[in-house]
């Protein structure tokens, strides 16, 4: 019997035709658009030979005419990065250094999140807004003009913070607006070194002295520093963050850098009044729904927010229950106490200190006495992490905006730094506040939360708020086996464990090798040796729905 009637026949297949609605952008529009004249600026006043353009997946539709007039005006050579290793708002330092750039123009929203290895340019683009409904929104929903008021925006509205400011500065004169410093982050002088692949495993120091890590210093001397950091852990961990803690102020965790009387909050800079802190503001945010308002409502659960979302020209009070979303957190955070092998993700190669974090992360989890296993796989989905049945909770270490997952569909739950920390380490209580830059948590931030010393050695004890069963943490003395003790646990590797449900029982294993050796499937078997050697033959060709050989 034909198949033609349960399959497309496999020509029309190749050559069927899909009607596409393509957006043509103007070059005249694009200059404006996107700052052509001061990208070529950037570019020809630091002589860079190969500059890599970053866009997001929204804004690829014009990249091809961008970099065809950016061209015109350089020098250079430029090339476009189009599908970025994770998240689009980050740079993708990693893929620039594969092809060898100089410098990255990042093109289209941005987590304004630190880099080191390149000269970065941003170009948020100037997003249309109507500036008289916004005025008129903002009237509407702050009537008190008294009150003490923060106006942070999208970046790609950040063009109109001046004439918004100008607007309300006389009627609302608590009102303070942010800017957001466009300009490179990283002096071209201390990079152009830094451009190999090196670079990539975070060995090059790029800071302005090259001695402010073990980054910068010799493999021997970094080798040594490694080795004693190690040893005494957390003493130098509690040194530094009492030396350096000074200059900055903790508000719901997050680091407010003082420069010249002025803070600097993700990114953005602000100029508190007097006598005022971030929790005495409402917030009125410029932007459509997005990762970045989420962020900001994570962060600052105790503000009033109010938005004015520019592509519908509404404004409203926000009513998203942050209380239930902190609430479906610590649900996490319960979560991650139960577990006993933890999955570390690498969601960032570009965000500094990133591989900081990963190894403070490694030392928390080893004092809580969990195994830790580190993955790099890209962008998330549910079919890569399914792939690890033996892993109990993941931690994401990404940018702030990418940090927050929502992992109902995902095999095990996903959780941040932040909360990851809550559950090891006893000497940080949950209090409503909420991190998430990473950067915080780590020694000599104002976030940071020395481990303390009682529980480097010793077991606790107490009941899981998910299962209601007893659970331990923490390392013991009295265990001979250093990964049976690292589980947590006193009982002997391989035996059964009761798990109370009736005819279910647990095996401990000790590593991970052990635990596959167990599975009834250990993937695909390699046979080496075994296979005979056969000379090369043509294969199938076509479709599966009717290969050329087969009969119709």
């Amino acid at each position: 019997m034909s198949t033609s009637a349960f399959f497309t026949d496999s020509l029309a297949v190749m050559q069927r035709t899909v009607e596409v609605t393509e957006q043509v952008a103007e070059p005249q529009d694009i200059v404006e658009q996107f700052e052509v004249d001061r990208c070529a600026a950037f570019i020809n006043k630091h002589e860079f030979t190969k500059v890599g353009l970053q866009f997001p997946d929204d804004l690829l539709h014009v990249s091809a005419t961008l970099a065809s007039v950016l061209q015109s005006k350089i020098s250079a050579t430029v090339f476009i990065l189009g599908d970025t290793s994770y998240g689009s708002c980050c740079v993708d330092e990693v893929a620039a250094q594969h092809a060898g750039s100089d410098a990255i123009i990042h093109f289209g929203p941005a987590c304004l999140s630190t880099t080191k290895r390149f000269p970065v340019l941003y170009v948020f683009g100037r997003g249309r807004i109507d500036l008289e409904k916004c005025c008129e929104s903002f009237q509407s929903l702050i009537c008190d003009r008294n009150q003490h008021v923060l106006v942070l925006s999208d970046v790609i509205y950040s063009h109109a913070m001046d004439e918004l400011q100008a607007r309300f500065q006389e009627d609302y004169p608590n009102a303070v607006f942010s800017s957001i410093d466009s300009t490179p982050t990283v002096s071209p002088q201390d990079t152009r070194t830094g451009s190999s692949l090196s670079g990539v495993e975070g060995l090059d120091c790029q800071c302005n002295s090259g001695t402010c890590c073990s980054k910068g210093q010799s493999k021997e001397t970094a080798s040594s520093s490694a080795t004693s950091k190690e040893e005494t852990g957390d003493q130098k961990d509690e040194e530094r963050t009492k030396g350096e803690v000074e200059g900055k102020d903790l508000m719901k965790g997050e680091s407010l850098v003082k420069e010249n009387g002025k803070c600097r909050f993700c990114g953005r800079t602000l100029d508190l009044k007097p006598g005022t802190s971030l929790e005495d503001y409402a917030v009125f945010y410029v932007g459509a729904e997005s990762r970045t308002l989420t962020n900001f409502m994570m962060v600052l659960n105790k503000c009033t927010f109010y938005t004015f979302d520019p592509t519908t020209c509404c404004g409203r009070q926000e009513t998203l229950n942050v209380n239930r979303a902190l609430m479906r957190r610590y649900h996490l955070i319960e979560k991650a106490k139960d577990a006993n092998v933890v999955g570390i993700l690498a969601g960032t190669l570009g965000v500094a200190n990133y591989l900081d974090i990963i190894s403070h992360l490694k030392r928390l989890l080893k004092h809580a006495g969990k195994k830790s296993y580190v993955f790099a796989v890209g962008k998330l989905n549910v079919p890569k992490l399914a792939n690890f049945m033996e892993v109990d909770v993941y931690v994401l270490v990404a940018c702030p905006e990418n940090s927050l997952v929502d992992s109902k569909e995902f095999y095990r739950p996903v959780v941040t730094p932040f909360e990851m920390e809550i559950a090891c380490n006893e000497a940080r209580e949950w209090t409503g506040e909420y991190i998430t830059d990473f950067q915080t948590l780590l020694p000599g931030s104002s976030g940071h939360v020395v481990i303390p010393a009682s529980s480097n050695s010793s077991e606790r004890t107490d009941v899981s708020l998910v299962t209601g069963k007893l659970r331990s943490l923490g390392t013991r003395e009295d265990d001979d086996d250093g990964d049976n003790r690292l589980m947590g646990r006193s009982c002997d590797a391989g035996a059964l464990v009761s798990r109370d449900e009736p005819l279910t029982v647990s095996n401990v294993h000790k590593n991970a090798s052990e635990y596959l050796m167990g599975r009834t499937w250990q993937g695909l078997e390699q046979k080496l040796g075994e296979t005979p050697v056969t000379k090369a033959t043509e294969g199938r060709k076509g479709i599966a729905a009717g290969y050329t050989h087969e009969e119709t």
